[in-house]
C-alpha cells in the first residue's frame, strides 16, 4: 500500500432501531486505527454502547459485501469459525477476522462478519454492558474503505428471558427482534474501483446520511475540487488534475477532528481513498521541448528520447536545444548510468561500463569526463 504507516479512522452516524421495544441507543462501532502492512490494511475497531442504553451488546455484524470480488480470506487472529466459507455469490471484500480473546468470529452467507462474546446455556458473559466499550476487533483486507452496514443486537439476558404470549402458546423473543441497524466504514473496494465518481458519493453520503461531515460549506470545497479533477481529467490535464484531488486531500487534513468539522471516520473514509486515487490517475507525460516557448526553472520537457530540466529561465529558440546548451538544461532520468550534462553532487553514484563510481567533487558531466578518466571527481566503489 502507498500511504503511511499509522491511520486513524472513527465513528458511525446514529443507530436506527429496527423495533419500536429495541433498548440499544447509539450504539457505536468506530474504526479507532488503519495500519499499512504492506501488503494490507489493518483496520482496528472498538464497540461501544452508550449510557443511554439499557440492553448490554452480545452480537455485532459488519458487511462485507462488495462491489466485486470473491477473494480468499486472509489470516485470522482469535477464535474464527466457517474459516472456509466462500460466500456463495456473495462478492465481498478480501478479509482475515481478528478477535478479542474469548469471543469469537464467523463468516456467514450473506457477506457478514459476526463477533459474539462466549455464552453458557442462556448466559453471555463478557458483553459490552451500557457505557461500555471494547477494544480488539479488527479486520486484515487490501480492500479500501466504503460505508456498510453494521447490525449490534442485545443479550439475551436483556431481552429475551421473559415469555411471551402469542395464539401459538409462550414463546421466549428473539434477539434478532431487538436488533439496531447502522453505518460503518469497512473494507469494501479494490484499489482499482477507486475514482472520482466514487469520491463525490462518498462525500455526498458522508455530508447528508450519517453526516460525518456537519459543515455544507466544507462539503462544497471537497466537493468543487474532485469536480476540478474530474474536468482536467476530461481534457488530459494529468498534472491539474492530480493538484485539485491532492487540495481535496489537505482540506480534509486540515478540517479533520479535533481541528475542524470532519469526524475521524470521515476524514479516513475519504483521505486513503484520495490517496488510492492518485495512484490511479495517470501520470503525466514529460511535454516536448518546442520553439518559441518560455520555460521556468524546473521545467521538465523530453528531447530526442532524453528528459531534462531547466537550470535557467529563458524563452527558446531554434540552436538552443537542451543537449545544445549545458548552462540551461540538466540531464534527468538516466537510471544510475553516467550521461553528459547530468549535474551530480558529492557522494551520487553512478555506472559506467558496469563499474560503480561515488562522485568526490560535484559538477556537471560532460563528454570526456567520465568516471575513469577522471579521478579528481570520481572514485570507484569498491
Amino acid at each position: 500500500m502507498r500511504i503511511s504507516s499509522m491511520l486513524l479512522l472513527g465513528g458511525l452516524a446514529a443507530w436506527a432501531g429496527l423495533s419500536e421495544s429495541a433498548s440499544l441507543d447509539g450504539v457505536v462501532v468506530e474504526v479507532t486505527q488503519v495500519a499499512d502492512s504492506g501488503s494490507y490494511y489493518l483496520y482496528s475497531y472498538a464497540i461501544s454502547n452508550p449510557a443511554t442504553s439499557t440492553w448490554a451488546i452480545s452480537i455485532a455484524k459488519i458487511s462485507i459485501g462488495a462491489s466485486s470480488g470473491t477473494p480468499a480470506n486472509l489470516p485470522a487472529t482469535g477464535r474464527l469459525l466457517d474459516a472456509t466459507q466462500s460466500f456463495p455469490g456473495d462478492p465481498h471484500a478480501e478479509v482475515g477476522p481478528i478477535t478479542p480473546a474469548g469471543w469469537t468470529a464467523s463468516l456467514t452467507r450473506g457477506a457478514e462478519l459476526w463477533w459474539y462474546p462466549p455464552s453458557t446455556g442462556r448466559s453471555t458473559s463478557d458483553s459490552i454492558g451500557p457505557g461500555e466499550s471494547k477494544t480488539g476487533f479488527g479486520i486484515r483486507s487490501s480492500y479500501l474503505p466504503g460505508i456498510n452496514t453494521v447490525t449490534a443486537e442485545p443479550t439475551v439476558e436483556s431481552c429475551c428471558l421473559v415469555l411471551a404470549d402469542s395464539a401459538d402458546g409462550d414463546f421466549y423473543p428473539r434477539r434478532g427482534d431487538y436488533g439496531v441497524m447502522g453505518l460503518a466504514t469497512v473494507p469494501r473496494y479494490m484499489p482499482s474501483e477507486v475514482t472520482v465518481d466514487l469520491l463525490q458519493s462518498q462525500i455526498s453520503t458522508v455530508c447528508t446520511g450519517p453526516l460525518w461531515i456537519d459543515d455544507a460549506g466544507l462539503c462544497s470545497q471537497l466537493s468543487d475540487s474532485l469536480d476540478a479533477a474530474e474536468t482536467r481529467l476530461a481534457n488530459d490535464d494529468f498534472i491539474g488534475a492530480r493538484a485539485a484531488v491532492g487540495a481535496a486531500g489537505e482540506i480534509v487534513y486540515a478540517n479533520r477532528e479535533p481541528f475542524g468539522a470532519i469526524e475521524s471516520n470521515a476524514e479516513w473514509l475519504l483521505r486513503l481513498n484520495l490517496a488510492q486515487l492518485l495512484e490511479n490517475l495517470p501520470e503525466p507525460s514529460v511535454p516536448t521541448w518546442a520553439a518559441p516557448v518560455t520555460y521556468a526553472v524546473g521545467d521538465e520537457v523530453s528531447y530526442e528520447g532524453l528528459d531534462y530540466r531547466c537550470r535557467q529561465s529563458h524563452t527558446s529558440q531554434s540552436g538552443w536545444e537542451p543537449p545544445n546548451v549545458y548552462a540551461l538544461w540538466e540531464r534527468i532520468n538516466t537510471g544510475g548510468e553516467w550521461a553528459p550534462q547530468v549535474i551530480y553532487q558529492t557522494d551520487d553514484e553512478a555506472t559506467y561500463d558496469g563499474t560503480t563510481y561515488r562522485v568526490i567533487q560535484g559538477h556537471q558531466a560532460q563528454v570526456g569526463w567520465e568516471p575513469p578518466n577522471q579521478p579528481a571527481l570520481w572514485e570507484e566503489v569498491n
